[in-house]
């Protein structure tokens, strides 16, 4: 009886290496004995272990691959003459280079998403990307958005400490003015934010900054678009010398970010993008004091939503929308009532209320004497012009913003945010953007960036609440989902550079190329664009699950063992052919392992006859792995070790 070993390669700890040279391949092997092996007639084999391994599944993504990711409510064609009609926007996915496991290709997509996406809606709550097994097999993936749903309850507030002026010393223009400073300019520093118990304390004076500005914004927290709630109070009192009150609060997107070297840095244009030399105020909004269009002189009227008491004016609510040029315009929404001045400095209301339910939000007043809201601007109006503005990508993320235009010493005004419901996020200078990058190197924007930020602010919604073929069809706002779970939106994967509209000045065509192999290294092998199943649409957790094996996915297929230099009388029916079959290796080692490093050790051996007659000298042992068609297997790396028992048959 003898033992033989042999091996692919003399380094038994090489589990690396995807060929030896020559014939030394880790699925098909010889060696040669340099003292040969005398085998007595009727001499049989068998194999008493194998220790192989079976390289794992994987997928190699290269530059630039990817897909999107679209989350709103898609117009039927979201171009029209030029002229974008959706709020929302496609995200980018980009998925980095590398050669990946189907784990580890999984948790790449999940930190690709998370980048983007979390980024981008601050109502969703988590992203989960789970590569999916059966009976140890790779099957496809499963990926599930969930939302966070109400948000009645949050109470996170920007403190005072998160709270600063709209500009000041190193405020800067934009982001392609970075890093100059607006310096030279109007600031709006007078004003002092304290703790007042569990609330947030405005008061519009400030010994340091007299003579400046009282305009701040709480740069923490966005206001939950669940059932959001702000709530700040005013004082209605008239100041020294009989001075009248005046208060703008609101709502403002980001107006900040992080630079290259993790400085936050806040900007005087909109959300850095939008220049606010090229502002526009309509005829109707009362301007206070100080502010204008000439940024030179005067501070820029900016916010996205908010109430604006300008001294000795009536009351009236204003939001950041687009004219028909295609124009950033600060506009007036007509309310269902006007609070006129007489009666604000009366202190007939002594609160302001912004209440959001998805992309509807309604505004209040809150009478002093019953605490009753009185609306002014109903969410749930079709009227353009009579509700505030959905809030798209761009102004999803809302802050709170103050100004007080009451700035003595001796009765300045007062602001006291009561009611915040703001997420855990600080998010404030987490710039969102979708996936294409940020800023290079220089920190200046990537130009598709820039204008497709800019379409969005300008799009048909914004400009006459229309979309559509024609631009006929009053745009649907997205309310909530049943048992305030979340904001009622569609999910789409898009494997499609058309979606949507697609052209090079919006969206960055590079993923283009890969898109389709993308949706086959997914499993989607049906459709391009692939919208969540009925049973999911309009649910605060959606899941795309593959729906065929991903194509770079080999199925492990069932290996055997051959030993093609001797003459063995096994049979393969599956060929109708006589084989060289020693060993049938099964599917599972002995730890269970179906890929990777493997151990087999037969719990009972067969023995196979060598069919010689006479003694037989061995000196080259021949060793190849097969299929069930006796092809080479050719996903095994590294070394493999065949150990052989030889023994003469009783």
């Amino acid at each position: 009886m003898s033992l033989v070993i042999t091996s692919s390669s003399q380094n038994d700890y090489d589990t690396t290496s995807t060929v030896e040279g020559g014939i030394q391949k880790p699925s098909s092997f010889q060696n040669f004995l340099n003292s040969p092996l005398t085998l007595d007639m009727d001499t049989e084999v068998s194999v008493v272990s194998v220790k192989c391994n079976r390289d794992e599944n994987s997928v190699i993504i290269g530059e630039n691959e990817g897909f999107y990711l679209y989350w709103g409510d898609a117009a039927p064609d979201n171009f029209e003459a030029g002229l974008r009609q959706d709020i929302n926007s496609a995200l980018q996915i980009i998925i980095p280079r590398g050669e990946y496991s189907p784990l580890q290709l999984a948790v790449k997509i999940k930190n690709a998403l998370d980048t983007a996406v979390l980024k981008a809606y601050a109502e969703i709550k988590s992203i989960t990307v789970d590569a999916l097994y059966t009976d140890g097999l790779f099957q496809g993936y499963s990926i599930t958005y969930t939302q966070k749903g109400d948000g009645s309850a949050l109470t996170k507030k920007p403190v005072a400490s998160k709270w600063t002026s709209y500009i000041g010393p190193l405020t800067i223009d934009s982001f392609n003015q970075f890093p100059v400073e607006y310096s030279g300019r109007p600031r709006t520093r007078n004003a002092t934010v304290t703790a007042d118990g569990a609330d947030v304390k405005i008061t519009g004076y400030n010994a340091t900054n007299a003579g400046e500005l009282c305009d701040v914004i709480g740069k923490a927290h966005p206001l939950s678009m669940v059932n959001g709630q702000f709530l700040a109070t005013f004082n209605g009192s008239s100041a020294d010398g009989g001075d009248p009150d005046g208060y703008t609060i609101g709502l403002i997107r980001s107006m900040g970010t992080t630079d290259a070297q993790g400085v936050q840095r806040d900007f005087v244009d909109i959300g850095g993008i939008h220049d606010v030399n090229e502002l526009k105020t309509q005829g109707t909004v009362n301007l206070p004091v100080g502010y204008g269009e000439d940024p030179e002189f005067e501070v820029p009227f900016v916010w996205d939503v908010a109430f604006n008491w300008a001294p000795g004016k009536d009351g009236q609510v204003v939001q950041l929308s687009a004219d028909g040029d295609r124009n950033m315009e600060i506009q007036t929404i007509t309310p269902l009532f006007t609070p006129i001045n007489a009666s604000l400095q009366e202190g007939v209301w002594d609160a302001v209320e912004f209440k959001m339910d998805g992309e509807k939000m309604t505004i209040s007043l809150r009478i002093k004497a019953t605490g009753v809201l009185q609306k002014m601007v109903d969410g749930d109006s079709t009227t353009f012009g009579s509700r505030v503005k959905p809030f798209g990508i761009t102004c999803n993320q809302l802050y709170p913003k103050v100004a007080i235009h009451q700035n003595d010493d001796k009765d300045p005004g007062v602001v006291v945010m009561k009611t915040w419901n703001g997420h855990d996020d600080e998010g404030y200078y987490d710039q969102n953007f979708w996936g294409y990058g940020g800023p290079n190197e220089n920190f200046m924007l990537q130009d598709e960036y820039e204008v497709a930020y800019e379409d969005i602010d300008t799009c048909s919604i914004y400009i006459d609440g229309k979309y559509g073929l024609g631009g006929g069809t009053v745009y649907p706002y997205k309310g909530l989902i049943t048992g305030d779970k979340g904001i009622a939106n569609n999910w789409t994967l898009v494997f499609s550079e058309n979606f949507l509209g697609f052209e090079p000045e919006y969206q960055p065509d590079k993923l283009a190329p890969s898109l389709d192999r993308m949706r086959l290294s997914l499993g989607f092998d049906k459709d391009l664009v692939l919208e969540a199943s009925a049973s999911g649409v309009g649910t605060a957790e959606v899941s795309f699950i593959s729906d065929v094996i991903p194509d770079f996915i080999q199925p492990k297929g069932s290996m055997f063992v051959r030993m093609k230099n001797m003459s063995i009388n096994s049979y393969n029916a599956n060929k109708s052919s006589i084989s060289n079959i020693i060993y049938s290796i099964p599917r599972f080692d002995v730890r269970g392992n179906t890929e990777g490093n493997m151990f087999y050790e037969p719990a009972e051996r067969v023995y196979v006859s060598l069919n010689n007659a006479t003694k037989m000298i061995l000196n080259t042992v021949e060793i190849d792995f097969v299929d069930i068609n006796e092809r080479i297997i050719d996903d095994l790396v590294g070394n493999t070790i065949v150990v052989l028992h030889f023994r003469k048959r009783s």
